[in-house]
């Protein structure tokens, strides 16, 4: 697309995005991995230029993050998901911010790592479903602290969610 002079835009990333998640495998695809970590970058910096020029644009969206989330999940790159998702977690702005599929997708994340985790203890010393368990009461408290400060009109907490 930059060869011929096209820009991506939302749809783009979003589309780009949205094939990486349908990818289930991701330990031998360490140049794909590459590919998606680039993609990524490149739309943070689409989303801060569109931020520049008009704050409420309907083309920022947290939709590109919720399926990195979910690709970081699935390929093991636990540190990296949770700096992703503490990045959108600090977004206060509405497009940017973490929705319900965010919090699905660290839940899903977090579910995965302790299953691939082994029964050694984890650097705090917790087990690793105990180290799970206590990020998601972590995300949880962030949830219904965002729900109090009415910070987020449209998050709903449900089965989805849940």
């Amino acid at each position: 697309m930059k060869r011929r002079g096209l820009k991506p835009r939302l749809s783009t990333y979003a589309s780009l995005m949205g094939a990486f998640y349908r990818v289930t495998d991701w330990e031998n695809r360490g140049k794909l991995l590459e590919n998606v970590d680039k993609t990524y970058s490149d739309y943070i910096s689409y989303r801060e230029y569109v931020r520049s020029n008009n704050p409420r644009s309907p083309e920022i969206s947290v939709a590109p993050t919720n399926a990195y989330i979910t690709v970081l999940g699935k390929s093991h790159q636990w540190q990296k998901g949770f700096d992703v998702y503490n990045d959108c977690e600090d977004q206060r702005d509405p497009h940017s911010a973490p929705n319900t599929l965010t919090y699905t997708a660290m839940f899903r994340f977090l579910r995965a790592r302790a299953a691939h985790a082994s029964d050694e203890s984890t650097p705090s010393g917790l087990s690793p479903t105990e180290h799970a368990a206590s990020d998601a009461r972590l995300i949880w408290r962030r949830i219904q602290k965002r729900i109090a400060d009415g910070d987020c009109v449209d998050l709903r907490i449900d089965a989805l969610l849940l």
